[in-house]
């Protein structure tokens, strides 16, 4: 081995070693609090700066796809995203669904676009449009949605059509990259058209494309990963190395299952492993890669003992396994919330075997079956509970690639043993996609119960910010929520806890006052009415201990929900 070889083995174990050693010592606080958010932050610059650079230096590879498809192909393309774009807006509600996640995100993001800092603000002041942080929070959200998010306010505008849009747009380009993916691993373009519908119709895609959640720019990062690994695989150089270190750094930090894309990568690279072992470029692109994962690296190790929503029992457990699976595959196979064509077809191409590309039909089962997989054995992978099937959505460019594989192999069979279908047998295939997927139309249209609770809570909380002061300052559970609304914000617990002592509140109060002109209110939320004790309790102290009068109230579903301005202590 070279000196080079050498170096970048080393470099890349020390940095790991290092890094670990840190955690461990006495500065995991300052870590945690001074260095990852900022850290975070600049390595998923740094990754959009590589995929950017890579990508249109090797312009010509990366638009291959489209370049070469033939006319007819691009036209049915561009009528598939046009039909998915305008079926979106048109008949998909636009909600939220995971409640009050999507606010967080949101809010890191609004952080990041004014601080360039990864936290979650527990009290905040909107300015002119622009969010001061008193008190900031390093929480388990890793750094990568709120990032993109960042992109999106700095182009346009911080609110919640902002985020809405911007998941509508990964949406959008996550389905021509399933093309482009297809194309390349297996040189087809009707599979790929295949693909590319299969992934733009499936029922929870469509449904989770028009919120604000995490998981259709999680596999829109992945799905870009896939092909930059194709891209490097097919022209390795500096540049496409840089695209595809860069896509690896942007979609670890995207979701807690995310770095299980590195195996279908491998799997995809296999073939050009050998001889890139020995070229002196491999063992500089490595520690590279390693640098641009150390944020998320020390972030996994900071949450590791999280509870993430399960404080009684293991995250992960065989008992998980068994419950899920008696949910979760038959999904599939009941053609209610996924049409079972689109299953069939997968089956079909798994049956059928590639004669040629079987590493590449491995490592797009292997991309399906980690993706799946993993929420089988996770406490609340089930997708019969509540809100729990978008962990589906994580699965599905995997799942659509190998259903536009089988499709295209039914094709061939038929063709090879009926010459005279040739003609209409791709046709015929497009009415049963969609007739098929339109047996499911009820669950991408309906806006669903789960959560209407926490639904009804937020549409009152758009009102009231619509018509309070903007120089006011709201205390509730969800800060994040009230400052993506553009209206000064802190947590509950701030002003329950001042209530114990009673001097530093008294002269806080003042503070707040001439700060807050447009007064002191607290939000009754969603919160307060649960059956959670503690939070209840909050809401509780605070009505018993401030003279308030009552300015904004709806009642719910028997439930209020209020806003009360504190008059006095």
């Amino acid at each position: 081995m070279t000196w080079i070889k050498i170096s970048g083995v080393a470099f890349t174990v020390l940095m790991i070693s290092l890094a670990f050693l840190l955690f461990l010592s006495e500065g995991h606080f300052y870590i945690t609090t001074k260095i990852l958010p900022r850290a975070t932050v600049w390595s998923l610059y740094i990754s959009t700066a590589l995929i950017s650079i890579g990508l249109a230096y090797h312009w010509r590879i990366t638009l291959s796809p489209i370049i070469q498809s033939k006319p007819i192909t691009r036209l049915a393309l561009l009528l598939i995203l046009i039909f998915s774009t305008v079926f979106l807006k048109n008949y998909v509600p636009q909600t939220n669904r995971v409640y009050f996640d999507e606010h967080i995100y949101e809010n890191i993001g609004q952080l990041i676009h004014t601080t360039g800092e990864s936290l979650m603000v527990n009290q905040g002041t909107i300015r002119q449009g622009k969010l001061f942080a008193q008190a900031r929070e390093y929480n388990k959200q890793p750094g990568g949605y709120p990032t993109y998010l960042s992109y999106f306010f700095s182009i346009f505008n911080v609110s919640e059509a902002t985020a809405f849009f911007a998941v509508n747009c990964a949406y959008f380009f996550t389905i021509l990259l399933i093309f482009c993916v297809y194309y390349l691993l297996f040189q087809s373009e009707l599979g790929a058209l295949y693909s590319a519908l299969f992934f733009s119709l499936t029922p929870m895609v469509m449904r989770f494309a028009n919120t604000a959640a995490v998981e259709i720019p999680t596999v829109l990062f992945s799905t870009l990963t896939i092909y930059c690994a194709l891209i490097y695989r097919q022209l390795p150089s500096w540049f496409s190395g840089a695209s595809l270190i860069g896509s690896l750094g942007f979609t670890f930090q995207m979701r807690g299952e995310s770095p299980l894309m590195l195996i279908p990568v491998l799997l995809i690279l296999y073939p050009a492993l050998k001889t890139e072992l020995k070229i002196n470029r491999f063992y500089i692109l490595l520690p590279a890669l390693t640098v641009l994962l150390l944020p998320v690296f020390l972030h996994i190790l900071s949450f590791r003992n999280h509870s993430w929503g399960n404080g009684t029992g293991e995250k992960f457990s065989l008992d998980a396994f068994k419950m899920n699976s008696g949910m979760n595959i038959p999904f599939y196979f009941t053609n209610v919330r996924f049409p079972i064509f689109f299953t069939i077809c997968a089956l079909f191409g798994l049956f059928f075997r590639a004669k040629k590309n079987k590493i590449e039909l491995l490592s797009v089962w292997t991309w399906f079956i980690l993706t799946f997989g993993i929420f089988l054995f996770f406490y609340a992978g089930g997708y019969n509970y509540g809100i729990d099937v978008r962990y589906s959505v994580i699965s599905a460019p995997a799942l659509a690639i190998l259903s536009g594989f089988g499709a295209n192999r039914i094709i061939e069979v038929l063709t090879q043993n009926f010459k005279a279908i040739i003609k209409v047998a791709p046709l015929a295939m497009l009415i049963l996609i969609v007739s098929t997927w339109a047996t499911t139309l009820e669950e991408v249209t309906l806006l669903g119960q789960e959560a209407v609770q926490a639904r009804l809570d937020v549409s009152f909380s758009r009102e009231v910010a619509s018509k309070i002061s903007k120089d006011a300052l709201i205390f509730s559970h969800n800060p994040s929520m009230w400052l993506i609304l553009g209206v000064s914000s802190a947590q509950s617990s701030i002003l329950s806890h001042l209530l114990d002592q009673p001097l530093i509140l008294r002269n806080q109060i003042r503070v707040w006052r001439k700060n807050y002109p447009g007064g002191i209110f607290f939000h009754w939320n969603f919160w307060c009415n649960t059956m959670d004790k503690v939070q209840v309790t909050f809401c509780q102290k605070i009505i018993n201990g401030f003279k308030h009068k009552k300015v904004f109230e709806q009642v719910l579903n028997n439930k209020p929900y209020s806003v009360y301005e504190i008059l006095d202590y």
